[in-house]
């Protein structure tokens, strides 16, 4: 190892060799003060005893898959939940179909708007609050190929007198093209950011699906009447404003959902980063500060030590060092995690993304005010 000289330094590459130990010191910090606490999860022990659940799941469109999904939500190895399909001004038959198939199916229910109307999410999760009778309620996609059957009876077992919600992991399965592969790194970072700082007491909830949820919070919260006009983001604004995380759990095993929804997944990533700012808006000035200096140290540690390595070479063990206990702690964390989340695949691409994610989301967020401003003259 080269010797270390104090007088070589200069006052610049003194500042540069301070703000990286800094850096490091406060990603250590929340790492070990949050992302670790996802590696000691624990299953919930089993349980005789089934809650009743109401299961809700919004439907557009799906005329000639309708029957197949309810059979598939019915299939659970779960007896005592209703499933409540809520129709999202479908232009096919499927209303029509729903009728039908709640004379067949006696623990099926079923609701809808008839018409497209502005914050049409909103009024779906009202209708599907309004429609179940269970004290708990959990939403969830239509088409999920390999829903474990005992889906339900695992995140029963989270239930207790303690508990006010239960998150799970909610994403869409592989696919072709590049912005799906952004989308699904987005969405994955966004749970795991959230399990993270929710484990270390700082309620983020980043997706409405899959969580299971005590019906009376939203009745409580007076359902979205403050929160109507806020774009993009819906449950999760009451989740986060409501609920204690020492009154929340994270499943483990196999609850994750993953989909199989076609989007414009330029729009729906793009609509994605929107939703985590509204939900950021709206968490506590704390929480928010916590937030912003977990990403943003990040980038200033990378930073830091790429313009050391730069401008003093031959002196980069120590920085080298530094660098490789961290990326060395994230890469547990990411590879603990996504053999859970059904995510095996994307390694070393979300290790990446975690690092640039806030440059990332800046730029996003940029060409986004560019546009908008575009549009208002058109």
């Amino acid at each position: 190892m080269t010797d270390f000289n104090f007088q070589m330094y200069t006052i610049w590459e003194w500042i540069l060799i301070i703000a990286l130990f800094l850096f490091f010191l406060i990603q250590l910090y929340f790492i070990l003060r949050y992302f670790l606490r996802i590696l000691f999860l624990k299953p919930a022990p089993e349980s005789i005893f089934e809650n009743h659940i109401s299961v809700v799941v919004p439907v557009r469109n799906e005329e000639e898959k309708i029957q197949s999904i309810i059979e598939e939500l019915l299939s659970q190895q779960f007896s005592n939940f209703e499933l409540i399909m809520v129709d999202d001004h479908s232009m096919d038959r499927t209303f029509e179909l729903l009728f039908s198939l709640t004379k067949k199916y006696k623990n099926v229910k079923y609701t809808g708007i008839a018409q497209d109307v502005r914050f049409s999410e909103k009024m779906n999760i009202n209708l599907g609050m309004k429609a179940a009778k269970a004290t708990w309620i959990v939403f969830t996609d239509a088409e999920v190929p390999d829903r474990d059957r005992e889906w339900l009876k695992k995140l029963n077992c989270y239930i207790n007198d303690d508990v006010d919600a239960v998150i799970g992991y909610s994403n869409v399965v592989r696919g072709k093209g590049f912005l799906r592969f952004f989308f699904r790194l987005e969405k994955m970072w966004q749970f795991l950011q959230g399990t993270a700082f929710t484990l270390g007491g700082r309620t983020f909830i980043a997706d409405q699906n899959n969580v299971l949820m005590r019906k009376k919070i939203y009745f409580e919260a007076g359902g979205f009447r403050q929160h109507i006009n806020k774009h993009y983001a819906n449950l999760e604004l009451i989740l986060n404003e409501k609920i204690d995380s020492k009154r929340i759990r994270v499943a483990t095993g196999n609850v994750a959902v993953l989909s199989t929804i076609d989007e414009n997944y330029d729009m729906s990533f793009r609509n994605l980063v929107k939703k985590s700012m509204q939900i950021r808006k709206n968490l506590s000035v704390f929480s928010r500060m916590a937030l912003f200096m977990d990403e943003y140290s990040r980038i200033a540690l990378i930073s830091a030590f790429t313009l050391l390595f730069i401008f003093r070479p031959l002196y980069w063990e120590f920085s080298f060092i530094l660098l490789f206990i961290y990326l060395l702690l994230l890469f547990i964390v990411l590879v603990s995690n996504q053999k859970r989340l059904k995510e095996q695949k994307i390694y070393l691409s979300s290790l990446v993304y975690m690092l640039i994610r806030p440059l990332f989301v800046v730029l996003i967020g940029l060409l986004m005010f560019i546009k908008d401003r575009r549009d208002r003259w058109i």
